[in-house]
């Protein structure tokens, strides 16, 4: 899970910038109806949207002018005023548990269900059952939210006929609980796959409980009548056996089968960690693996799963256009810039445009033309900055400009020295790019050497943009 940090060090002013445009007007009518304390809130809301529309980076703010705003002609009395922010800030957080219930209807069913229940609204009460039973019939999205519902409904028909307010139904109790194993075994999963991801990344141990019974229950029950359970199994068997190929063909499959079934949210969940798998078979030297990954970036564009608030990431763009240069995709690449970076945000559009057009003009041997737009780059991302350095180098070494290439490369590894937001895996994949382009430069039409240079880059392998290097060394050996 993320935690984003406030930027506002008030608890108040932090709530209200986290509220929607349609909210405002929404919350500030609930307290213009009231009176007396009501209308000072108000005052005091009205002045807090306009610091936080106006404050920009700003995380202090003026107590006294606060005050001002809502008590005008009395003297600052900081216990009143607290008890005001209070005030407010419980206003608030009412208002949007309230527009979150409102919001979350299979919630605000289970609950209405079980008070009509409670109530004796028989009638009332059957007719939110048949809902329920045309939702289970009807519903093609079947995730952990849908057996959450389905479980909570039937518990709360169970707990109504334990009671008396209502009739015993045949299944009631089955259905209950077959729900709540598939909510669980999906829950867990997802769990126990965020683990294991987390452990492969930090080499951080985790006791999982259940975890071996779990596995062995779904090595011997498919699952293929919930489809989500069979994709998380597969994602944490690759995580635990990467290995196994298998494992991954068949998560592949179980995904093109079954898209329609989770949300879009699950299948941008359920891709990453496919896409994962792929980076994290090339990052061992398996370069094979670049198709695949070419091939599952496509898929994810094409049906918008990359797109986070309606946005896609300038990093993700970035990794498409040079995954599908390094597999000479020339073409794909030169219309995917225009189309796709309309899909970036607009403060970074401009930067991500410049720094993939010259990566392709350099893929096109236009080196001049690179070097022309990557003088234009904003260099504030470390991977912009890094990736533009190893164009460079690489400029140098096509145009056999030997006395610029080694000025560059002296100061690339100056930079990887010293900045420290550069990670101890780039530093090394990049410092072996540098130390053997600059081998190949001076080995330059000695067979015997180029020879062995090849054959330690291949044992070696962990070099940025290996098989731009590979084929250079090719080129030298005929």
């Amino acid at each position: 899970m993320i935690i984003l940090s406030d930027r506002y060090k008030n608890k108040v002013l932090g709530i209200i910038a986290g509220l929607q445009p349609v909210e405002l007007p929404l919350f500030r009518s609930k307290l213009s109806v009231g009176s007396g304390t009501d209308l000072v809130l108000l005052d005091l809301f009205d002045h807090y949207c306009k610091v936080v529309r106006g404050s920009g980076s700003r995380e202090e703010y003026s107590k006294l002018e606060a005050w001002r705003a809502c008590c005008p002609k009395q003297r600052y009395d900081d216990s009143r005023f607290r008890y005001l922010n209070s005030d407010l800030v419980v206003r608030l957080e009412e208002f949007i548990a309230h527009r979150g219930f409102i919001q979350n209807e299979r919630h605000r069913e289970v609950v209405l269900a079980a008070e009509l229940g409670k109530r004796g609204a028989t009638k009332a009460w059957h007719t939110h059952l048949g809902k329920f039973e045309s939702y289970i019939a009807e519903e093609k999205i079947r995730d952990a939210n849908f057996y959450a519902h389905a479980s909570e409904m039937e518990f709360t028909h169970l707990s109504l006929i334990s009671s008396g307010n209502v009739e015993p139904q045949e299944g009631t109790i089955d259905r209950a609980a077959d729900y709540l194993d598939r909510f669980y075994l999906i829950r867990k999963l997802q769990l126990c796959c965020e683990m294991f991801n987390v452990q492969n990344v930090f080499a951080r141990e985790h006791q999982v409980f259940l975890l071996d019974e779990i596995l062995m229950h779904l090595k011997n029950r498919s699952y293929e009548e919930v489809p989500v359970i069979a994709i998380y199994f597969r994602i944490l068997m690759t995580l635990r056996e990467s290995d196994s190929e298998e494992h991954y063909h068949i998560l592949r499959r179980l995904l093109s089968q079954h898209v329609h079934e989770v949300t879009m949210e699950e299948q941008r969940d359920m891709y990453k960690y496919v896409l994962n798998y792929c980076i994290k078979k090339i990052n061992l030297g398996n370069i094979s693996w670049q198709s695949e990954l070419f091939d599952i970036y496509k898929t994810t564009l094409e049906n918008s799963l990359l797109l986070i608030d309606g946005f896609l990431s300038h990093r993700d763009f970035k990794n498409i256009i040079t995954i599908s240069l390094r597999l000479r995709e020339l073409s794909w690449a030169e219309s995917a810039v225009p189309l796709y970076s309309l899909q970036l945000q607009d403060g970074e559009r401009e930067n991500a445009q410049l720094y993939n057009t010259a990566n392709i003009l350099f893929h096109k041997n236009d080196f001049s033309g690179a070097l022309r737009l990557l003088q234009q780059v904003d260099f504030s991302d470390i991977f912009y900055d890094l990736d533009a350095r190893s164009i460079v180098l690489k400029t140098w070494f096509e145009l056999d400009e030997e006395d610029s290439f080694e000025y560059h490369a002296t100061a690339f590894r100056t930079f990887l020295k010293r900045n420290k937001s550069v990670s101890e895996y780039q530093r090394t994949i990049y410092e072996n790019l540098i130390r053997y382009t600059s081998q190949l430069m001076k080995a330059g039409t000695k067979r015997k050497k180029i020879l062995e240079l090849k054959e330690e880059v291949q044992r070696v392998t962990n070099i940025a943009d290996l098989r731009w290097l590979l084929s250079k060394i090719e080129e030298r050996v005929v």
